[in-house]
């Protein structure tokens, strides 16, 4: 019979809502968490192909020889959710007696039946192993199945040894007959991802840039964060102050090494990653096209790069 072992939801919104603003995490604010008794488990054997061991209280591995099936049927999910994780639980009473362990597979077909199936008429497996397991001790064993979970319907795994293993013996579970610990399938679903922050409309690390590509921070619409990544190497910062010379002076063409040397100064600014004038870029009396004449064709062409400090010739004291 199918039933729910247990259902609750597990509420993390404060606490998971700090670290999605703080590092860009993307993880869900809710996750509920199912755990599900199978509808159907049996093991069949090469020793005899037409016996069916559906109705025991135990499921059998062992090499190739001995198969175990399992069959859980999920529930609809919760509005707006998806399955997050889903794990495959099987109490062990015996060691997994393989030095590489045990693997579950999906079963490539679903409508086999606990009290038919037998070793000729067992269905195939599809794809890769979806977890591997061993041990020594026993209890619960945990296997990943996330991969073969997408949704409701019914899901059915296969149990067995990893080929080639050589086992020294069976590896045994209890079935869904046995009187306690049962397998059960735990399906976590919640909410789906967060919107990544370089892609959500929201300038989420206030420089003013919002999303890819206009935000360096972010490498794809798919970046979870827009945080720019750290600068590395080393990096030239110019600074000095007098830049400027008014056009009326006989010396402003830089005859006088002395004085109006404000072109020779921007020439060494070439490769700096930052001007910080130290003050005197325009005296109070100074006339403005007199200050564009001087400063717009030599530090003015590094205007994208400098950032000014007042100086004593920036206000009449």
């Amino acid at each position: 019979m199918d039933g729910l072992k247990a259902t609750h939801t597990r509420n993390a919104a404060v606490v998971i809502a700090g670290l999605v603003l703080t590092t860009g995490l993307l993880i869900p604010a809710s996750a509920t968490m199912t755990s599900l008794r199978p509808n159907a488990d049996a093991w069949v054997t090469a020793d005899r192909q037409n016996a069916n061991e559906g109705t025991g209280p135990t499921l059998r591995v062992l090499d190739g020889s001995r198969v175990s099936y399992v069959r859980f049927k999920v529930p609809a999910l919760p509005a707006g959710e998806e399955v997050v994780s889903a794990t495959l639980r099987l109490f062990a009473t015996s060691p997994s007696n393989c030095t590489a362990g045990v693997e579950v597979l999906r079963a490539a077909s679903d409508s086999w039946g606990e009290t038919t199936i037998t070793w000729r008429n067992q269905p195939d497996v599809t794809g890769s192993a979806l977890a591997r397991a061993t041990w020594t001790a026993t209890g619960y064993k945990d296997l990943d199945v996330t991969a073969a979970v997408k949704g409701q319907g019914r899901v059915s795994f296969v149990i067995r040894h990893v080929p080639g293993c050589s086992p020294t013996g069976e590896a045994v579970f209890q079935s869904r007959e046995a009187a306690s610990n049962r397998p059960e399938l735990v399906v976590e679903t919640g909410s789906g991802a967060p919107v990544p922050f370089c892609s959500d409309g929201i300038d989420n690390d206030g420089d003013g840039r919002i999303d890819h590509p206009a935000d360096p921070g972010c490498t794809s619409t798919s970046d979870a964060d827009e945080t720019d990544a750290p600068t590395t190497g080393t990096k030239t910062l110019v600074a000095a102050g007098d830049i400027v010379c008014s056009p009326d002076r006989r010396d402003f063409d830089g005859s006088d090494p002395s004085d109006c040397q404000h072109r020779a100064t921007a020439d060494l600014l070439t490769g700096a990653d930052a001007v910080a004038p130290l003050g005197d870029l325009q005296y109070p009396d100074g006339r403005f096209e007199y200050f564009v004449q001087a400063y717009d064709p030599s530090w003015g062409a590094h205007a994208a790069k400098t950032y000014p400090v007042p100086g004593n010739h920036e206000y009449t004291s």
